[in-house]
Parts: C-alpha cells; sequence; structure tokens
C-alpha cells in the first residue's frame, strides 16, 4: 500500500500516525492535502534503525548522538542541522522531495519503538513519513476507533495496534552542536532529556590528586572556550568531566605542584577532591581516558564492557606520575596532558 502512494494509518507507543511514501510525489500530495500542510513545511522521517540517520544526515555531534543513543527506539523526535556537506540520502533525491524532508539544512527523525511501527518500516525498502493521525488543530488520535472516527474515508488503510503505549506526543528536540533546544515537551521531560543530551567524560590516575585532577581542569577549560561559556557552566551546556583514582582515595585536594601547573594554562583544580574509580562511575561515564596500561586494566577488570570507550589518553606510551618530583615536572606533565586532550577534543564531535 505505501510503495504504491497509499496512507496507512498506524500506532506507535505515542500516538497514532498516518504513514506516507516520501518518495511518492501523490502520496505526499495527498498527505499535505488532509494535514493541510502547505509545500514548504517538510514532514518528519520515521525509520527502524538508528544506525540509518546518518545516511539522512551525516556526520553526527553531541548532544545529538547522546540523544538518539539513549533516546532511541523511543519517543523523542529529534531535528537535526546539517553540515556543510549533503548526506548520502539527500544526494540521490529529487529537488521536490528534498523538499518533502528538509527545511533550511535540518530534517526531523524519530525512530519508534512499537513492535508494529518497527515492523512496517523495517520492511520498507523507502523513506516513510508519519504526521500524526488527526487534522489540523484536533487531538490525535490513540487508538484505531479515533483514527476511523477523524479520517474515515480519507485513509487506504488503518492497523489497528490497540491503545497507544503513552497516548501523548513524542518530545520533539533540536540539536546543534554542543547544544539542544526541546521544542515541544512531550513523554520525555526537560530532566530526561537533559539526562540524555549529557555527555560524561572520566580520566583515571592513581590517587586522583594529580595527572586525572589536571587533566580534568584542562579539559573543562578547553570545552568552556570551544562553547564560549564558563566552566562552572558546562554540566548545563551538557558535559560533565570528572576524575577518578584506582587507589580509592576519597576526598584529598590536588596537589599544590598541579594546582599551580594548571592554573598557569588556564585551568583552576583548587576544589578538586579525590574520588574512587567505582562500577558505577565506570558504567555511566561515555568516554573514559587512563593515564597508563595498569590503569586501562583495572578499568576493564571492574567493567570488561568498557573496553570500547576506555583508552589510554596517549597511545603511545604510559603517562608517568609527577607525584614528589617539583613544580618543573608537574609543568611539563600538564603540557603533555593539554597537547594530547587537544588530540582526543575531534573524538568528542561537538
Amino acid at each position: 500500500m505505501l510503495r504504491n502512494g497509499g496512507l496507512v494509518g498506524f500506532p506507535t507507543e505515542t500516538v497514532y500516525g498516518i504513514a506516507a511514501n516520501a518518495s511518492n510525489e501523490k502520496a505526499i500530495k495527498k498527505l499535505r492535502e488532509l494535514k493541510e500542510r502547505p509545500k514548504n513545511q517538510p514532514f518528519s522521517l520515521v525509520i527502524a534503525d538508528k544506525q540509518q540517520v546518518t545516511d539522512y544526515v551525516g556526520e553526527l555531534s553531541w548532544p545529538g548522538i547522546g540523544l538518539l543513543q539513549r533516546g532511541w527506539p523511543g519517543p523523542l523526535t529529534l531535528i537535526f542541522h546539517l553540515g556543510k556537506k549533503n548526506p548520502a540520502a539527500m544526494k540521490k533525491m529529487s529537488t521536490s522531495q528534498v523538499k518533502n524532508l528538509y527545511y533550511r539544512r535540518t530534517i526531523g527523525i524519530r525512530c519508534p519503538e512499537e513492535p508494529v511501527a518497527r515492523s512496517i518500516l523495517e520492511q520498507s525498502r523507502f523513506g516513510v513519513v508519519a504526521p500524526s493521525a488527526n487534522r489540523k488543530g484536533q487531538t490525535p488520535a490513540t487508538t484505531a476507533d479515533e483514527v476511523l472516527a477523524e479520517l474515515n474515508g480519507q485513509l487506504d488503510l488503518v492497523l489497528d495496534g490497540g491503545s497507544c503505549r503513552y497516548g501523548r506526543a513524542s518530545t520533539i528536540v533540536e540539536v546543534k552542536r554542543g547544544q539542544y533546544k526541546i521544542i515541544r515537551q512531550g513523554v520525555l521531560d526537560k530532566r530526561i532529556i537533559a539526562n540524555m543530551a549529557q555527555m560524561r567524560v572520566m580520566f583515571v590516575c592513581t590517587g586522583n590528586s594529580c595527572r586525572s585532577p589536571m587533566a580534568e581542569g584542562l579539559l573543562k577549560a578547553k570545552l568552556a572556550k570551544k562553547l564560549r561559556c564558563k566552566p562552572s557552566e558546562l554540566v548545563a551546556r551538557g558535559f560533565k568531566v570528572h576524575s577518578s583514582g584506582t587507589m580509592g582515595l576519597i576526598g584529598v585536594a590536588a596537589t599544590k605542584e598541579a594546582i599551580k601547573a594548571t592554573a598557569e594554562m588556564g585551568a583552576d583544580i583548587r576544589r578538586h577532591r579525590s574520588k574512587a574509580l567505582t562500577i558505577e562511575n565506570i558504567q555511566q561515564a561515555d568516554q573514559i581516558w587512563v593515564m597508563t596500561k595498569t590503569h586501562l586494566r583495572e578499568v576493564l577488570s571492574l567493567v570488561p564492557e568498557a573496553k570500547n570507550k576506555t583508552k589510554c589518553l596517549d597511545p603511545n606510551g604510559n603517562i608517568s606520575d609527577p607525584i614528589g618530583q617539583g613544580q618543573v615536572v608537574y609543568r611539563k606533565c600538564a603540557d603533555r596532558l593539554s597537547k594530547l586532550i587537544d588530540n582526543h577534543l575531534k573524538e568528542l564531535k561537538i
């Protein structure tokens, strides 16, 4: 039905939608008339697998990466801003097809979790758009009976999946590099979105009083500069940078040499207090950078599944502990950490 240009009412976990073949102009014309949507207003795309998003968006960045990793499949619609290059799928589209999905270099995409919706999308070999099943200004349907009561005779097929799990619209979030904006709050509230969008970076050393606190402070300073905000505002911007030690010390301040060395480079770690490396903080981190191969082994001994997100800050060798070796050694260590962090910043895709 979809392949031939028909309109299909189908359930999602939020509300019922009207599925249409995004590449079929007849279907899109019928959908625009039904929804009273002007030609310059695109429809959101629905996909079966979140890995498909790069075909339509291109290279992803935070906080979009975090939101789709933690929020899809689910009741979340993301509006992505494209980079300068056209993504693979766009290159294959006609001008009219591009206008059906994109607006001012943005595209809205959702990956639903409802089994019927996912089955349809998995079997479709074409892009599918799916606005809510209701007329303009009316409440979206949450059962097949409501779809028929509102749109009987306007659709070619209605799939009855019972009542929608949430019965509320998806949350819509617009994402750019380093920031996000909630356009419409639906099933997911702002607290949940903030947690999903946050990037968590953890540095690990032995005592958490020298190397990892310096690295933490330096990364915070560099991120704040990149995002044009204060280090204290990073959490609100979706970035949590912290550190821990394998020795298990808690509440110990950074050494005076570490404080001075990082201060010379524009970072303030005077308030740092040591934390122990734990299974919980390993699991919560998105990126873990350790100082030595020994630290790497200790992280993986606690959480073997952290292998893909844990690496040595310097892939070419260990970063030696400067404790007790004087200010010159600390300064050299801080300088080395700074250069390594600059190299790794690209991996964060901010």
